[in-house]
């Protein structure tokens, strides 16, 4: 998958194939396509009436023209819910994650878990998540029968973060913070050092007299001057270095 248009021909197909039949509906269809994964959920009984299985949906997806493969299974059998649910170990556990910049990436970790309070189309075995961005640390309530922690660490990670289980052996938060304010503080350190040409480009080359032939007369390459030349080795020192960080974490 490339674009969003790619997703949703893979919803699309999917409800087309199987919504006739009873089997899916547009809750039940989630087709992620940062972390490129599908994520179907149906009856079990009536899959089995229709002879669907894993490899079905699989086939459906290639006829499409994109690959697929089982990561995970779920199963939950039907008329038996209470009994589940009595004999359930639901656990809440505290994780931290490394690598959150603003609420964007806070919420889109919740989302993925809740699915905006939809219990129906929910991560499966989940049943509430919550994500600090102050103190770097997600509280997820789920059914440990269902769910293991290290399967949540690893969808975290799939989103782009780096994720572990909150322990007294783990590394304090607070050291966490502390190391990302000092690594933002280098940052910005950089930024307030490599603005000092800037001003001197603007607000000193045009205006004296013995620099602004040198810069803005002297042609180097392809009739640029040394004067665009150095603002544009600037402004892409400033993307590709100083910039880098929030274009990856936009992106993921």
């Amino acid at each position: 998958m490339t674009c969003v248009a790619c997703s949703s021909a893979i919803e699309k197909g999917l409800l087309s194939e199987f919504k006739g039949k009873g089997l899916l509906n547009e809750k039940s269809v989630n087709v992620m396509l940062l972390v490129h994964k599908l994520r179907i959920t149906f009856k079990k009984q009536l899959a089995s009436d229709h002879n669907i299985t894993p490899e079905t949906i699989i086939n459906e997806v290639e006829d499409l023209g994109f690959g697929a493969r089982l990561l995970h299974k779920f199963e939950q059998e039907e008329g038996h819910e209470t009994e589940r649910q009595g004999a359930s170990d639901i656990r809440e556990m505290e994780f931290v994650i490394k690598g959150m910049t603003c609420s964007s990436c806070s919420s889109a970790i919740e989302r993925h878990f809740t699915k905006g309070g939809d219990q129906e189309s929910a991560f499966p075995g989940v049943e509430s998540a919550s994500v600090s961005l102050l103190t770097h640390k997600a509280t997820i309530k789920f059914d440990y029968g269902r769910l293991k922690p290290r399967q949540i660490v690893e969808e975290i990670e799939d989103l782009g973060f780096e994720a572990e289980v909150f322990s007294q052996a783990t590394q304090d938060v607070n050291e966490i913070v502390q190391a990302e304010v000092a690594h933002y503080r280098k940052r910005m350190v950089r930024c307030l050092l490599w603005y000092l040409p800037v001003l001197f480009l603007v607000w000193v080359v045009p205006y004296v007299s013995w620099t602004k032939p040198l810069m803005l007369k002297v042609i180097v390459w392809n009739g640029n001057s040394v004067y665009v030349l150095l603002m544009m080795g600037i402004s892409t020192y400033y993307l590709l270095s100083i910039g880098l960080g929030y274009f990856r974490s936009a992106f993921q």
